[in-house]
């Protein structure tokens, strides 16, 4: 997003509806992916092995 920010500003590329658009979708996906590893909780940790018996 900085790089379609910076070639509008000082190279006066335009900017399309499909720019905000695929800016929004990615600051959508960015944010629904922290948020859904913010509420999942650490998977938990294997038992270890049963040593019962010498090897």
């Amino acid at each position: 997003m900085w790089s379609t920010f910076f070639g509008f500003a000082f190279l006066g590329e335009p900017l399309g509806w499909h720019t905000a658009v695929g800016a929004a979708l990615v600051i959508a996906g960015i944010t629904f992916t922290r948020a859904r590893n913010a509420v999942t909780p650490p998977s938990p940790r294997p038992a270890p092995p049963h040593q019962d018996r010498p090897v």
